[in-house]
């Protein structure tokens, strides 16, 4: 696990998979559940839901080296329990939010006009 890159170790079908925040990742979330801020806030306290977390995770395993096929995902993230994932899906929301250092390790390139979580609305 690469801490600089904000990489969380996610224990999936008896395999560790690390999963990083890349900005494809950040705008696929916020593309689809919103401003990251309002997310981590949800998840974090006790408005999260279910279906929210899932989808998250989801989206997360699709951008993970390694991940299990996408036709097995479902099933394993039922069986890791989504209550037991939420505190996994905090921490990479944290630290796709808190710093770029590992984002920026992909390369001025892949620099977007604005940062994550700069989206309009968003605190």
């Amino acid at each position: 696990m690469n801490s600089q890159r904000g990489e969380v170790t996610l224990l999936l079908g008896g395999r560790e998979l690390a999963a990083a925040p890349s900005f494809a990742l950040i705008a696929e979330l916020e593309a689809r559940l919103g401003p990251l801020p309002l997310l981590l806030r949800r998840l974090a306290g006790e408005e999260w839901r279910a279906g929210e977390l899932a989808e998250l995770m989801r989206l997360v395993l699709a951008h993970t080296p390694g991940a299990p096929a996408p036709e097995r995902r479902e099933a394993l993230l039922l069986a890791a329990g989504l209550a037991q994932l939420r505190p996994l899906a905090v921490e990479l929301l944290i630290n796709a939010l808190s710093g770029a250092e590992g984002l920026l390790a992909e390369g001025p390139e892949s620099l977007p006009g604005e940062l994550p979580g700069a989206s309009a609305g968003s605190a």
